[in-house]
């Protein structure tokens, strides 16, 4: 399926469930939208688009979920972000092993500055395949602080891998100049709002940002991405209580063994696991009667 339909069915099952919406046929996001969830945008938002989602935005208790299209360039959305703290990058994250590339992207679910949006995934390392792109994230800036914007990291790839900006051509190498060196942040949160305080802090927006959607494919989507899926949009919700680790479906694997394996095996069941427990309980027998 899409990535919107795998989202779709996910948080289906978490009992929060997706709408269509055109935003171009609307001056304003539903008072009644519990967020706005934006997955592998294909064209760029047009500046009456943004209007609207920047309106939103500015309610308080807004959630947005932006899960990017690594293939395409919307210009008008990535200014939206870079205002608030996150730029998704054009380039693409690989390493270099024993002379090979590699684009499946080892990262890790970070602290994130203790927001808990990573609740229990959080210092986990998990692959993600197909093609990913780095994001900047102004930590800290004066100016976003300014703003009361924060924006955190929330994954990060190993530091062996880097983001190629030339990234087309055969045999890609790293240049210092005009690459990015890891590691490099994936996925990202904002805040909007004054969040240390009770009085403010049910009203404060949130965004999670991710630089790639190519992970929401059922031949790709592991049991950690569901998860970050799931609890950063509880996060995002205001229901942290919810987040975990959900359980984790039976798998059967096939050992193909060799006669030699098999017969080795069956001595061990059959001859010397009886006679080793055979002589433990001699031993033991032995002792309580001396």
């Amino acid at each position: 399926g899409s990535p919107l339909q795998v989202i779709s069915e996910a948080l289906q099952k978490q009992n929060i469930y997706l709408l269509p919406l055109k935003i171009s046929q609307v001056d304003r996001i539903p008072e009644n939208a519990e967020g706005l969830v934006i997955v592998a945008p294909e064209y760029d938002f047009e500046p009456k688009e943004i209007e609207v989602l920047e309106s939103y935005w500015k309610r308080p208790s807004s959630a947005i979920i932006a899960y990017l299209n690594p293939t395409t360039r919307p210009v008008n959305l990535k200014a939206f972000l870079r205002k608030n703290g996150v730029t998704p990058r054009d380039d693409r994250i690989i390493r270099t092993r024993n002379g090979r590339t590699e684009n499946q992207v080892l990262a890790t679910f970070t602290v994130g500055a203790g927001l808990g949006v990573n609740g229990s995934l959080e210092m986990k390392s998990v692959p993600f395949e197909g093609r990913v792109g780095s994001l900047e994230v102004r930590e800290g800036a004066e100016d976003l602080v300014a703003n009361r914007i924060q924006a955190y990291s929330l994954i990060e790839t190993a530091p062996d891998f880097w983001g190629e900006t030339d990234y087309k051509k055969a045999n890609p190498k790293y240049d210092d100049d005009s690459d990015y060196s890891g590691p490099l942040s994936i996925g990202a949160a904002v805040i909007r709002g004054n969040a240390n305080s009770d009085n403010t802090a049910p009203n404060i927006s949130k965004m999670v940002v991710l630089s790639t959607s190519d992970f929401l494919d059922p031949a790709r989507l592991g049991n950690e991405q569901l998860d970050f899926v799931k609890n950063s949009t509880y996060w995002l919700l205001g229901r942290e209580e919810l987040m975990g680790i959900g359980p984790r479906s039976l798998q059967r694997r096939k050992l193909n063994l060799i006669k030699d394996d098999v017969k080795f095996l069956s001595n061990i069941v059959l001859f010397f696991i009886p006679v080793g427990l055979f002589l433990v309980a001699m031993f033991v027998w032995n002792i309580r009667r001396a």
